[in-house]
């Protein structure tokens, strides 16, 4: 099967756009705070775009239906968490954040700690992006390639390249703006897919959802007691908070963005603004999945049956875009799917970028680099990301268990790093070893809950971060390492409701004037 040729000239259009627009901020970028921060100049509505766009990805585009229309809409109850996890990052951790002189999370464990524990989860978050970003651009690459005939290698490049060079030019404010248009590329085509599908459909709204009613795939909440069912409400609540929170607050994507901000006011607006774009481009997600299940009901296909038959449900969705919608619109369903890759993709090598260049090469390469010498350095950094991710992605060929692997370590791995965050702001007598102790204690319990229980993976991260929190308290009474004093500036303490709410003044703290533990 192969797509018209209006089709790729949509596809084309799209990836010289965003090229174009990416690249066009390259004169800009002049200092390492212009590359990694933008200049510290962006206001809310485009950040608040941008954050939602860098972690919904194409993996998230296709997954979704596939979920409505083999499960329900049980995860909802996961993404009602996210405002309330919206709330808790900006009155505990934005304005904190934006008082230090930082460029990544990671210089605050640094100097709250020491540099081990730093190392230690940058490497682990380095690992986790690049795997995370190749999987990306491959499962979309892939599912491409089966259901439309779009070639894959050329696919994974094409994709790969294009955020290369303009992640690259550009920086962090050509990832922004461009993380802008992407996501009007991807609202508008899932609109046009829910459309569509609605049109094709004998009796419209009421129809899929009389079907979709009587196969159960409207119900939203579980109530039971069985901690190894696939969804309840008393897990997805836990999961929800804590995942949400940590990618707020622990991730570099999302922190970087708001450290981008000209002001806490714009980084706390972007924050609440963006919490509430959730629920609806889930809804519209979800709407599309029951749409699909309900009009392979009415017309079945013996190539959508085949996938049923083999656990494919996320090439339903980009069978249904190359065989159902017109030509033309096919082509701008896969330039919104490869927005979706996109916009994680240029995220993360900025990412990989900033942390590699501030957390390393500034650290243990060459301490007292110019600031001509480490623009440079950031530049082919990026270029060398960029590049691994394109080579990992060619060489994923077992796609199915490596993704289950990488959500099952983020999993894993999102509560103890929480807990060694919340460790450190909110409890002055931790220090370094009780805390890389504690967290290193809740990977055993963490091991065993997935390898020889069938409990949910939703459990995961409020075991992570109670276990990480609870050990590293006591070991840190323990240990003879000594604590902050007190009223150290790395300690988060209380401003009054309206400041945490509203942003407060713009004082800074000198990490390098604090110490570690004192």
């Amino acid at each position: 099967m192969n797509l018209h040729a209006i089709d790729y000239f949509c596809i084309i259009f799209y990836l010289l756009f965003i090229i174009i627009l990416g690249s066009s901020f390259s004169r800009q970028q002049k200092t390492t705070q212009n590359y990694f921060l933008a200049g510290k100049s962006m206001r809310w509505l485009p950040l608040a775009i941008s954050m939602y766009a860098s972690i919904f990805s194409s993996i998230s585009y296709i997954m979704a239906p596939a979920e409505a229309f083999r499960f329900d809409m049980q995860w909802f109850v996961a993404l009602a968490m996210f405002p309330v996890a919206s709330i808790f990052s900006i009155v505990l951790f934005i304005d904190f954040y934006t008082r230090l002189r930082i460029t990544t999370v990671y210089e605050y464990i640094e100097a709250r700690f020491n540099r081990l524990l730093s190392t230690i989860i940058v490497l682990v978050f380095i690992l986790y992006r690049c795997l995370y970003a190749s999987i990306v651009v491959f499962s979309l690459s892939l599912v491409l390639h089966i259901t439309m005939g779009i070639p894959l290698i050329p696919s994974i490049i094409g994709i790969g390249t294009g955020a290369i060079i303009y992640t690259t030019l550009g920086g962090m404010k050509a990832v922004i703006w461009t993380d802008v248009a992407q996501f009007f590329f991807i609202v508008g085509g899932l609109v046009l897919a829910l459309l569509i599908a609605i049109s094709k459909i004998p009796g419209g709204v009421s129809e899929v959802i009389r079907i979709a009613g009587e196969s159960g795939k409207l119900r939203v909440i579980n109530l039971d007691f069985d901690l190894t069912a696939r969804y309840v409400f008393w897990t997805l609540v836990p999961y929800g908070f804590i995942e949400f929170l940590g990618s707020k607050t622990v991730d570099q994507i999302n922190v970087q963005r708001y450290l981008s901000a000209r002001s806490p006011q714009n980084a706390k607006l972007a924050m609440l603004v963006q919490s509430f774009f959730t629920m609806p481009v889930w809804f519209i997600l979800y709407c599309v999945g029951m749409c699909l299940f309900v009009y392979y009901t009415i017309y079945p296909s013996a190539e959508v049956s085949r996938f049923i038959a083999d656990n494919k449900y996320d090439r339903i969705f980009p069978y249904f875009i190359y065989s159902v919608m017109p030509i033309g619109i096919r082509g701008f369903m896969v330039a919104a799917l490869l927005a979706a890759a996109m916009s994680t993709m240029d995220s993360v090598l900025n990412v990989l970028s900033t942390i590699t260049v501030v957390n390393i090469y500034k650290k243990f390469v060459n301490k007292n680099a110019s600031e001509r010498k480490t623009l440079l350095a950031a530049k082919i950094l990026t270029c060398f990301w960029g590049i691994v991710v394109i080579v990992l992605s060619t060489r994923m060929i077992h796609i199915e268990s490596i993704l289950k692997t990488i959500n099952s370590i983020a999993g894993i791995l999102i509560g103890p790093i929480v807990g060694v965050f919340v460790l450190g702001m909110f409890f002055r007598r931790t220090n370094s070893l009780g805390t890389l102790l504690g967290m290193l204690l809740a990977f055993p319990p963490l091991l065993y809950l997935k390898y020889k229980t069938n409990v949910t993976f939703t459990l995961y991260g409020i075991t992570g971060l109670t276990i990480t929190i609870i050990a590293g308290y006591i070991l840190s009474f323990i240990s003879s390492t000594p604590s902050l004093k007190k009223g150290s500036l790395l300690i988060w303490k209380w401003r009054g409701l309206r400041e945490m709410l509203l942003g407060g003044d713009k004082e800074t703290i000198d990490l390098a004037n604090q110490g570690q533990e004192e």
